[in-house]
């Protein structure tokens, strides 16, 4: 009897299962929404307020170039710089001479815009005798920003930035070209401008999702809302669909339960103990290339599990559960020691090769890092100037001030510390900050928008800026085209890595790559960066083959 239930259960517990498809649909299409609507405004949030940033710095600069030119007063030429500015400054409405009363002696279109309030207290921004002001036009009904750069002589020089120049556009699935409910206020609390949020006043706290993003550096706070009924009107025709395919879900559900009742009684984190011990888990490299030279300037280490039976599997089937039984610090370890077998010859002739290795949030936060790190690569043919250690943005540190000793004691050792997925996590800029990373890690996500999407455009553009004032260096990832690489070229990014110069290769191929690359091998001999980065490919091609 015994024998024939066991025989007989994967398939009872398949049907019962089967039974209930629709309440699973239901259920897992209510987390998507969620998912997705968190998502979303979160996206949205972080990108707008880099729109902001971005824009208010253009005008701050082209107030900062009047004044370093001599532009300060009303006469003639003066008017004229001030019209030229203003027309090549988008993001401002009008540029203004600020007498020592607080007057408005003249401005650069000349028009009378109606009586100004100052509201709120004003804000003082960069090293210069600068504020920002919020300031509310009666006549207009509306409150603009105003960047007033204070002169020796007490006069000012003065842009206005609108309201729409402040405001996000909605991005996302659900979005179906509606505006986005948004808010934009000054660091306290001061309004500066709204769109839609009467519209969701009646909403039910639970049916709204909201995210909030603040600039540290101008102190300007934005708040993004969207509806539970807009993010379902989204998916109306998923839901449709979903009848459909509950007779495949059910037949999915009953395949698995016999699948997992048929398995043997070994608990994953055995196995993967097991195969960590056995040493089935290896270092591939992915190379990084110099795209201004077409040079190898290094690899990233991405694990892959080699399987008894010769399989490879790839890092989503096991490192979550990695990480979660915490076997990911000991394979994080064994890979820099495999790494260090595996390179340890051609970077001893190659000081400038870097290779980098990914650490959890975790690893950043506690201080055995830094011993064994040191341990590992102290003396050793690969030097600490060599090794990059990369934090991923999408895992939130749980103590800032931790992590940024970790980091500043692995960098006193000599290795340098990159922030991955710069963009898509928690922090965006601020981390960037606070940890005091040297290396910025630009997401794929923004690579493949970079030329249709301004705000990708302008936040690429952000991050680079910012990387040449804190001296760090940038590298885009997943770059699958060549017209990307001469974009990120001109746009300033020094190094990339990406399926268009090679996927993580064997050390085998990699060191091949490296050697046919070496510019030892190739002398001093000039050529043109395109013809050099096509040669990349093609040895790449040739090594993976």
């Amino acid at each position: 009897m015994l024998s024939i239930l066991r025989k007989f259960l994967p398939v009872m517990v398949g049907l019962v299962l089967a039974g209930i498809p629709f309440a699973v649909f239901e259920f897992w299409l209510d987390g998507r929404v969620e998912r997705e609507a968190r998502a979303e405004v979160s996206v949205n949030a972080r990108r707008a307020i880099g729109i902001v940033e971005t824009r208010v710095s253009r005008a701050m600069a082209t107030i900062d170039s009047l004044v370093e030119r001599g532009v300060m007063t009303c006469k003639p030429a003066d008017l004229e710089a001030l019209r030229l500015a203003a027309f090549t400054t988008s993001s401002v409405k009008e540029i203004s001479i600020i007498g020592l009363d607080g007057l408005t002696s003249c401005t650069d279109h000349g028009l009378k815009l109606g009586q100004r309030q100052l509201i709120g207290e004003p804000q003082k921004t960069g090293p210069a005798d600068t504020f920002l002001e919020i300031m509310y036009f009666a006549d207009l009904k509306q409150s603009m920003i105003r960047l007033r750069r204070v002169l020796d002589n007490g006069d000012a020089v003065a842009g206005l930035i609108a309201p729409d120049q402040l405001m996000p556009v909605a991005d996302g699935p659900s979005s179906n070209g509606r505006p986005i409910h948004s808010r934009v206020q000054a660091r306290d609390g001061t309004l500066i401008a709204e769109v839609g949020v009467a519209a969701i006043a009646q909403v039910p706290t639970n049916d709204l999702f909201v995210a909030n993003a603040e600039s540290e550096q101008y102190g300007i706070r934005l708040t993004v809302w969207r509806t539970r009924a807009e993010i379902l009107d989204a998916v109306a025709e998923l839901r449709t669909n979903g009848l459909i395919l509950c007779g495949a879900i059910a037949l999915i559900v009953f395949g698995l339960a016999t699948m997992l009742l048929q398995r043997r009684n070994q608990a994953p984190q055995e196995t993967l103990s097991a195969a960590l011990a056995a040493g089935e888990f290896v270092p591939y490299y992915q190379p990084i290339i110099d795209i201004t030279t077409g040079r190898v300037s290094g690899a990233e280490v991405l694990v892959r599990w080699r399987k008894p039976d010769g399989t490879i599997g790839m890092p989503g089937t096991f490192i979550p559960q990695m990480e979660q039984s915490g076997l990911v610090v000991e394979l994080s370890f064994r890979l820099m020691r495999q790494a260090l077998i595996d390179l340890g010859e051609v970077y001893s002739r190659a000081p400038q090769l870097r290779v980098s290795f990914n650490l959890t949030a975790d690893q950043f936060a506690d201080e055995s890092t830094v011993a064994e790190v040191r341990s590992i690569f102290l003396r050793s043919p690969i030097k600490m100037s060599q090794v990059v250690l990369e934090l991923t943005e999408r895992q939130e540190p749980a103590d800032f001030n931790k992590t940024r000793q970790v980091i500043a004691s692995l960098q006193v050792l000599g290795c340098k510390v990159a922030l991955d997925d710069v963009g898509t996590g928690h922090s965006g800029l601020s981390s960037i900050l606070k940890l005091g990373v040297d290396i910025i890690k630009i997401d794929k996500m923004f690579v493949d928008s970079m030329d249709d999407d301004r705000n990708s455009a302008a936040i690429i553009a952000t991050l680079v800026e910012l990387a040449r004032k804190l001296g760090m260096d940038t590298v885009a990832e997943g770059v699958e085209h060549f017209e990307q690489v001469v974009e990120l070229r001109r746009r300033g990014i020094r190094s990339a890595q990406g399926f268009i110069f090679a996927p993580a290769l064997p050390v085998g191929a990699y060191v091949q790559l490296v050697d046919s690359l070496n510019p030892a091998a190739k002398g001093d001999t000039k050529v043109d960066a395109d013809e050099a980065l096509q040669a990349v490919v093609d040895e790449a091609q040739k090594a993976v083959a």
